[in-house]
């Protein structure tokens, strides 16, 4: 007996061929499209791998606003995840939305200045910098970027940011010492090859 085409399973894998063939075709505005639908029928573990996904994939097609919005929906399912929270951060600031990309930032340095975590410290004090950079607030962003470098004196993201600070600033020397300490870390090789055209 053939199956019933508008029956739940045969849905489900006519659902899942045209998945395949959509990453199979790198059609990923396809594959976006099937997954959120899929979400809503998931247990919740599932739901929560399904929107990792989707986040990744806007990620991939640089559409940082629909990869903030599958991060509120994750944050539905785990409201107390602060990783996630930060990365909904990142996301609306990519996106343009820099206030409340700043008011995310801040909560969590505030909770993690109680917790006295200090790389998580600088890092966030990095964000708020860029909060700030967006903003054309310089001021404010070099003074974040450089409480950032006491709390985190290592971390590549912190010194690119004063570099680039002090390049803007024509401080060229105050630049190359950035740039220099950045080429001692162990970063991606594109952020050194950034460091190598700056000193150039």
């Amino acid at each position: 007996r053939a199956a019933d085409p508008s029956s739940p399973r045969s849905r489900s894998s006519a659902r899942a061929a045209r998945e395949k063939l959509a990453r199979a075709k790198g059609d990923l505005a396809t594959v976006a499209w099937l997954l959120d639908r899929r979400v809503p029928g998931l247990a919740a573990e599932e739901q929560k791998a399904t929107l990792n996904d989707l986040i990744t994939i806007y990620d991939g097609l640089g559409q940082a606003a629909q990869a903030a919005a599958m991060l509120e929906r994750a944050l539905q399912l785990a409201p107390d995840d602060g990783a996630l929270r930060e990365a909904l951060g990142d996301r609306l600031l990519a996106a343009g939305e820099v206030d409340r990309a700043q008011q995310i930032f801040q909560t969590l340095l505030e909770q993690k200045s109680k917790q006295k975590r200090g790389k998580d410290l600088g890092r966030l004090q990095h964000k708020i910098g860029a909060v700030a950079e967006k903003r054309g607030d310089l001021k404010t962003a070099g003074e974040q970027y450089a409480a950032a470098f006491q709390t985190g004196p290592t971390y590549p993201p912190v010194l690119v940011a004063l570099g680039r600070m002090h390049l803007v600033a024509s401080e060229w020397e105050k630049a190359r010492r950035y740039y220099r300490q950045l080429l001692m870390q162990n970063c991606e090789a594109a952020v050194k090859i950034e460091a190598y055209t700056e000193l150039a």
